[in-house]
């Protein structure tokens, strides 16, 4: 792997070294011509005056409505600028050497083009300065499904089995949508990211080496979900439904707009059918001063069952031709059911293999049903002055959810026997979040730009959880004081940052920040008060510099900041969790932030508009790690009841970590008709464990997808999608590998405005095995599940509404376009 990288680094040196930094550069503002306010995601495009069949270079604009545009000639050009609900706009220019800047560049709006059909010109994936940005909408495999199977796509991302997402290696991932925090996220990712449908994204950010813009929290980096959102004039929207072996799904889009103002509304389902998993663990554990050996065995099957819905609206209001209001409201409920079943034997014998203790027959069964409902809205007030790139936004962002956790659990003498004890609960627990934050741009003179501002976000929880144990031989319930916990969690973060951006002349582009987070917790934790929870302060800096050549097609980049990841209240809550008595888990209050600082080398290289690759190296280097870790006692005293043969989970700061990778994802047009896609992620871990054995793992992994589409007809397309993750090692065991793979197949229908889909996931096997190996001391464990993974689906989707860009006939019906000389604006 170092090898790899050495030759890597060597080959980005030598090629830096030999590229041009001269070059022409076009750099200009789509403006809305009617409130003179920003136009985002514009399609512009540079042609040659005698070829104005194949562009030269093509770009879009940002949130800010700026674009860049670089050519190694100069001369006249064609300059192309498209946007949803407006006029086509053509220009010619004239370039010199340097920087061009234009006037900013009003577009009109088409009132003629309401109730055509939106096409879309944006690429599968774009490599941003600060981001990747893979556009959903193009993607045919993932439409039929929900957001985790669009995840499994995306470059530098994995997922496996259980919906567990990681970054590079990394799953430590601040999740979003449209830029905020949600509480959906506070309970299980894996299962609020089954509750979004793949219907509903326009588009994912993959943020990996984040600036001194964004929060600080997250080691792995941040992934950004943007959901539809049409600001087009008139009505449009889409349904989606979906039904399979495994999950059924619906979907309902509406936009609207009329004017200065404009609405979305939304709603949609997800049930993911009943599935059996069957389980078995064994778990070996010795005592050397009684010199004793025990084998714990489970074996059975556990089903779960997920059902869940959202439905919520947003809208935009052009106060002026400077501000913009624009807010949103959401609901989302969540249900997920678990029964486990299975019979336990607990022998214990001594070192001479005599037979001291035999427990079997036993039986065990356990139900758990979790309710989840979260509210989510926002307002945001931006206001654009009257200087071109200076702004002001303000932002409120809140969230409140509500926990129900039911369980109780039996443990029979055998499969037939009446007799049992065991536990039950009842769990009611709130999550409310309210962040503010006020963001400032202030240009400063040339290419200089000045980004500052503040943030300041609290976290509230309260939960209560009442155990009751229960006994054949006792009609009433008794309270589990033990075992019960109430409590309360107080998070505040307060946070300020600076940025400098600025571009020396066409060929380098820097973004240089520095951020600084003041955590303050407060918790209360019934069954625990000897600890306290430190305040702490964070500074989180971070620096990237782009160097785009050949009329920027290609470009080498580099990146360093610094994250940090908080425990969670989960992570330090002391109390015990005994639904299984032999497999407990348990929070540490006593656990300190992780710290990460990522560095990341990436060159890039768009060939063509459907020919692009991308390497990136990249160096984490993790301080306090936090990693789940198990201790094993052969007798635990909870209360007054004692437990034995207990393995006991909870988190530890196991010391420092060190990942050394690569990644490339690249895609290619080999005939007309085809294209493929792959993405591949190797992984250097050097683990160093401060507690027993106090071990230092080193292991490669590495992770692979290869996707590959073939439009059959103008109206049929097939494609094949697959993956794989290899085994992963931790401080305590290795964790199984993981392959997934898909075929697809879509009609169009009704004149492109409907469409069937076919796909189907890992059809020739049922199942996937995954076996889990750990060690510590005095113990192993081997924990084997099998997991039904094979499905077949159907999706329907229907559009309505909408814009066709590039339309012949709407381009014959330009007016022809104006000359305009920009040599005397030259910087």
């Amino acid at each position: 792997m170092s090898l790899i990288m050495k030759y890597l680094v060597f080959f980005f040196g030598i090629f830096f070294t030999f590229q041009k930094i001269q070059a022409q550069t076009i750099k200009g503002q789509v403006v809305d011509s009617t409130m003179s306010g920003p136009i985002n995601f514009a399609d512009v495009r540079l042609f040659k005056i005698k070829n104005q069949q194949t562009p030269l270079f093509i770009t879009s604009t940002d949130s800010l409505g700026n674009f860049q545009i670089t050519s190694k000639d100069s001369g006249n050009f064609l300059l192309k600028i498209a946007a949803v609900g407006y006029r086509v706009f053509t220009q010619n220019i004239h370039l010199n050497t340097g920087v061009n800047n234009l006037q900013p560049i009003l577009l009109g709006p088409d009132n003629q083009l309401s109730g055509v059909v939106v096409t879309s010109t944006a690429k599968l994936v774009q490599n941003k300065m600060d981001k990747i940005v893979y556009n959903v909408e193009k993607d045919l495999t993932s439409q039929g499904g929900m957001a985790t199977d669009v995840l499994k796509k995306v470059p530098m991302v994995s997922v496996d089995p259980d919906g567990n997402v990681d970054l590079l290696g990394q799953s430590n991932i601040k999740f979003l949508i449209n830029g905020k925090n949600s509480s959906m996220f506070g309970s299980n990712v894996a299962d609020a990211l089954q509750t979004i449908p793949a219907s509903q994204i326009k588009s994912i950010e993959v943020i990996s080496s984040p600036g001194a813009k964004y929060d600080g929290e997250g080691t792995g980096g941040i992934i950004n979900i943007i959901l539809k959102d049409d600001k087009m004039q008139g009505v449009n929207g889409n349904v989606s439904l979906g039904a399979g072996t495994r999950l059924q799904n619906g979907a309902f889009n509406l936009n609207m707009r009329k004017g200065k103002f404009g609405a979305n509304v939304y709603f949609s389902s997800n049930n993911q059918r009943r599935v059996t998993t069957k389980i078995h663990n064994v778990r070996n554990s010795w005592d050397s001063t009684a010199k004793t050996n025990t084998a714990l065995s489970q074996a059975g099957n556990g089903t779960f069952k997920k059902f869940g819905y959202q439905t919520g609206m947003g809208w935009n209001w052009d106060l002026s031709a400077n501000d913009v209001l624009t807010g949103g409201f959401g609901y989302k409920h969540q249900v997920r059911t678990n029964t486990s079943n299975y019979d336990q034997e607990n022998v214990v014998t001594d070192w001479n293999s005599n037979d001291l203790v035999s427990q079997t027959g036993s039986y065990y069964r356990s139900y758990n049903n979790h309710i989840r409902n979260t509210v989510d809205w926002n307002v945001d007030y931006k206001h654009n002055f009257k200087r071109d790139g200076q702004t002001l936004e303000f932002i409120y962002n809140a969230s409140n959810a509500s926990d129900q956790l039911d369980y109780y659990n039996n443990r029979y003498a055998d499969v037939n026997a009446s007799a049992f004890t065991g536990t039950l609960s009842n769990n009611i627990g709130h999550d409310n979040l309210s962040e503010f934050s006020l963001d400032y741009v202030q240009p400063l003179g040339g290419t200089f730009k000045l980004l500052t501002g503040g943030k300041a976000a609290f976290r509230n929880l309260r939960s209560a959880t009442d155990v009751y144990g229960t006994d054949a031989d006792i009609s009433d319930n008794q309270l589990n004081t033990a075992l019960s916990n109430h409590l309360t969690y107080h998070q505040k973060v307060y946070a300020g940052y600076a940025s400098l951006n600025f571009s020396l002349g066409s060929w380098l582009n820097v973004e240089s920040g520095m951020r600084i987070e003041q955590t303050n917790i407060d918790a209360t934790y019934s069954n625990a008060s000897n600890y306290s929870i430190p305040n702490y302060h964070t500074w989180l800096p971070s620096v990237t510099i782009e160097h785009p050549f050949d009329n920027d097609k290609q470009s080498i980049k580099i990146s360093v900041s610094r994250r940090i990841q908080r425990p969670d209240y989960k992570f330090l809550n002391p109390s015990i969790d005994a639904t299984d008595p032999y497999n407990l888990s348990s929070g540490n209050p006593y656990l300190k932030p992780e710290k990460a600082t990522m560095t990341q080398f990436t060159y890039s290289n768009n060939f063509s508009n459907k020919t692009m690759l991308s390497a990136t190296l990249f160096w984490r280097h993790n301080q306090n790690d936090i990693q789940p870790y198990i201790n094993y006692y052969d007798t635990y005293q909870i209360g007054d009841s004692m437990y034995n043969n207990v393995a006991l989970s909870t988190y530890q700061n196991i010391g420092y970590e060190d990942q050394y990778g690569m990644n490339m994802f690249g895609s290619a047009a080999p005939f007309k008709g085809m294209t493929i896609r792959g993405n591949i992620t190797l992984l250097e871990k050097h683990i160093v464990n401060q507690f027993p054995p106090q071990n230092v793992i080193n292991n490669l992994e590495y992770r692979i997808n290869f996707n590959a589409d073939y439009q059959i007809t103008k109206t049929m397309m097939v494609e094949g999608f697959g993956s794989f993750r290899s085994a992963r090692y931790e401080v305590q065991g290795r964790f199984p590998s993981f392959t997934n793979y898909t075929f697809a197949i879509r009609k169009q229908i009704w004149k492109d405005k409907g469409s069937l889909a076919f796909n189907m996931t890992n059809p020739f096997a049922n199942d996937i095995s995954q076996r889990v190996v750990q060690k510590g001391t005095n113990f192993n464990l081997n924990q084997l599940r099998q997991i039904p993974f094979r499905s077949f689906g159907i999706t329907f989707t229907y559009k309505f509404g909408g814009l066709r860009l590039g339309d012949k006939k709407k381009e014959d019906e330009d007016n022809t376009p104006a000359t305009m000389d920009i040599s005397g604006s030259n910087s």
